[in-house]
């Protein structure tokens, strides 16, 4: 989030606040418990690049190491 704060800061992000601007999510919201048992780590980044808190969204999977190793 460090990036998308600067990336805000320096204007290339739009919205009178870092709520407005970006958001990552990586939690239960974005993950089941089957992906978990997997080993799959799903976020969402959402970035505000043409108007202030509307978003255009990306979903980034990645595998993890073997949860049940």
């Amino acid at each position: 989030t460090s990036f998308l704060y600067n990336e805000w800061v320096s204007g290339a992000l739009l919205g009178a606040n870092p709520e407005e601007a970006f958001f990552v999510r990586c939690d239960r919201t974005t993950m089941t418990q089957n992906d978990l048992d997997n080993g799959r780590l799903i976020c969402l980044i959402g970035v505000s690049v043409l108007k202030p808190a509307e978003f255009v969204v990306f979903r980034i999977g990645q595998k993890t190491a073997d949860a049940r190793s």
